[in-house]
């Protein structure tokens, strides 16, 4: 924030940057307040920061509106704070939404340094016209990253407060350019010049809830993925599976179930380490060779379930063996799997068409392990 040329401005300029500058401690604080007491926080101390920074540059606006301080260092100060905090309000949304670590995303501040020595250096730093200008132009370029990175960051994760987060960036940008246009007289009148202020201290309230919705959203997420997660495989659980299984399957619907030959021999004799890998390698071969509406999981021990809607006989059949095939060929420790197929058939409870896998699987056992096996009948 900085000192509008008095001409613009209607409403008492200290009214304005004591409510703006509210809004940023707030926003501050509760930007604190999160990441001390919550997970997914990396980031949030870098928008805090931020916040802080365009607050201290909205007090020395104030102080030199009130020529409390005097100096055109003191202006020159409140210039670069408030670039500087909209530079790390992109590191911190980006460190926030994609995880990248902060210090390689520093050459965010080469524009407001270089803007503060050339406003310093032109002599124009007493200029409020000028100056206010290339502040909230550079403002509208930095929302405009914010809201871009943000709304693309939408295809790794999808948490639904970004689509608000990021049109509520995109529309900052548009009132810090309309900003831009009243202070040189164009489209605005200076009434309506304190409207669009009012909407932007509005708005980093707004900014700071979705914020933070989106990091409650980002730890309800993760706390269902590791209700819903084995974890020694990464594979969905045994509740997960069943959870999400027709509890009235269609005919030609297919169920594999999938069991490690002679594990316990492994446990046995080179100890629990190699049979965690074991099982973390055949559940990378299960996970990477299925469709995409299959469902499967780990149901426990050394046994893992796929469901292949709709898929019939062949294609299960075929789908088992190449998982067989793949988890053989292996590198490391020995592995070989017995796999039991069944289809389900009109009338078929799910119950049953499990119960016809278990069998097929315990046929494929019997006649030697290694192999996968059709029950004829479901």
């Amino acid at each position: 924030m900085v000192k509008l040329p008095p001409e613009a401005s209607v409403v008492d300029l200290a009214t304005i940057l004591l409510l703006f500058k509210s809004s940023l401690l707030v926003g501050a604080l509760c930007f604190l307040y999160v990441r001390g007491h919550g997970d997914h926080v990396q980031g949030l101390g870098v928008l805090a920061t931020s916040f802080l920074l365009q607050a201290a540059a909205t007090t020395l606006a104030g102080l030199v509106e009130a020529h409390d301080v005097v100096g055109a260092g003191w202006t020159l100060a409140s210039f670069a704070f408030g670039l500087l905090g909209y530079a790390l309000m992109w590191i911190g949304l980006k460190t926030l939404t994609t995880g990248a670590g902060a210090n390689p995303l520093s050459i965010a501040f080469i524009p407001p340094v270089l803007l503060s020595i050339c406003i310093w250096a032109s002599g124009h730093v007493q200029d409020n016209a000028i100056r206010a200008s290339v502040f909230n132009l550079c403002a509208t370029c930095y929302l405009l990253a914010c809201a871009g990175m943000v709304f693309h960051d939408l295809r790794r994760e999808r948490l639904s407060a970004k689509i608000p987060l990021s049109l509520a960036l995109g529309f900052g940008a548009l009132l810090c350019l309309a900003i831009v246009l009243g202070i040189n007289g164009l489209v605005l009148s200076p009434a309506v010049l304190d409207v669009v202020f009012f909407l932007l201290i509005v708005l980093f309230f707004i900014i700071c809830l979705f914020i933070i919705i989106m990091v409650k959203e980002r730890t309800e997420a993760d706390l269902h993925r590791l209700i819903a997660t084995d974890e020694l495989t990464g594979l969905p659980n045994r509740r997960h599976f069943f959870n999400g299984l027709p509890p009235q399957p269609n005919t030609g619907d297919a169920f594999i179930l999938l069991d490690i030959d002679h594990f316990k021999r492994v446990n046995d004799t080179m100890g629990h380490a190699a049979g965690d890998e074991v099982l973390r390698k055949v559940a990378a071969a299960i996970s990477g060779g299925l469709p995409s509406h299959a469902i499967y999981g780990r149901l426990g021990g050394e046994e893992f379930g796929v469901f292949l809607p709709g898929s019939g006989h062949d294609a299960a059949l075929a789908l088992a063996e190449l998982i067989r095939k793949r988890i053989e060929s292996h590198d490391g420790v020995v592995t070989t799997i017995s796999a039991g197929v069944a289809i389900a058939r009109a009338a078929n409870g799910i119950s049953d068409v499990m119960s016809a896998a278990d069998a097929a699987l315990y046929k494929a056992k019997q006649n030697g392990r290694n192999r996968v096996w059709l029950h004829a009948e479901a």
